[in-house]
């Protein structure tokens, strides 16, 4: 399908005549779709976005990025500000508490206050995402396009609360305390790295695969001196 609009919000299914405005309340107050737009989504589901300006980009990557993940966003999002047995249950309390006491939510809101005098331009970029993601809410809300909300919300029984810029940074600060909370694995490794050789250690604790990858010399250079088209990315004729 292919969307297609002047001032618009995308449109998801084909046939579909966009409206002639798209406004979006954010924390940060309205967002109006500055110009043209065109979103296509290829036969692998992936959406490409070309709009009149950087912030209308965004705004179309939050609409489409909730369109297909909106689940997964609002679980990231309450699992950051420990919210989650709200809509799941008394088993998640203690997880609740856990991240609650880390703040990620505290922290996300307060990046997001000092984003907007510290670095304005991508500030913007995030309350444009925002309001994207609010208007597929909106939409999917009221059923228009033929939207709906995820199976996982509609089984829950639930609404999302609308997307602020203090939830993609919370989820953000989430992400980035999953990746750096290890200490138990660091010492492990140092405690290796000390007590065998080094390349004993680089050996079992190496970033590239056990085999050796083969690339084919000149293989790309052979195609282009014959003429021959390379896939285009995404493309599943060819995988080397």
């Amino acid at each position: 399908p292919e969307g297609e609009g002047n001032s618009t919000r995308p449109t998801p299914d084909p046939g579909t005549e966009p409206t002639d405005t798209a406004t979006t309340a954010t924390d940060d107050g309205p967002f109006a779709l500055s110009g043209e737009m065109t979103v296509h989504i290829d036969d692998v589901g992936i959406s490409h976005v070309t709009a009149a300006t950087d912030e209308d980009a965004f705004w179309a990557q939050g609409y489409f990025t909730a369109r297909d993940r909106m689940w997964q966003m609002d679980y990231q999002r309450r699992r950051a500000r420990g919210q989650l047995a709200e809509i799941l249950g008394e088993h998640y309390l203690e997880d609740d508490i856990l991240m609650r006491s880390l703040s990620f939510g505290t922290w996300g809101d307060d990046a997001a206050a000092v984003q907007k005098t510290a670095d304005p331009q991508i500030a913007g970029f995030v309350a444009a995402y925002a309001a994207g993601v609010n208007q597929y809410l909106e939409d999917a809300t009221e059923g228009r396009y033929g939207l709906s909300l995820s199976p996982q919300i509609e089984a829950l029984d639930y609404v999302p609360t609308p997307w602020t810029a203090g939830d993609s940074l919370a989820v953000e600060k989430l992400i980035t305390g999953g990746l750096s909370m290890r200490p138990n694995t660091d010492l492990l490794l140092g405690l290796v790295n000390q007590s065998f050789s080094t390349g004993f250690f680089q050996d079992v604790y190496r970033y590239e695969g056990l085999d050796d990858t083969a690339i084919v010399p000149g293989f790309y250079d052979d195609r282009r001196a014959r003429g021959t088209a390379l896939a285009p990315a995404g493309d599943r004729r060819e995988r080397i």
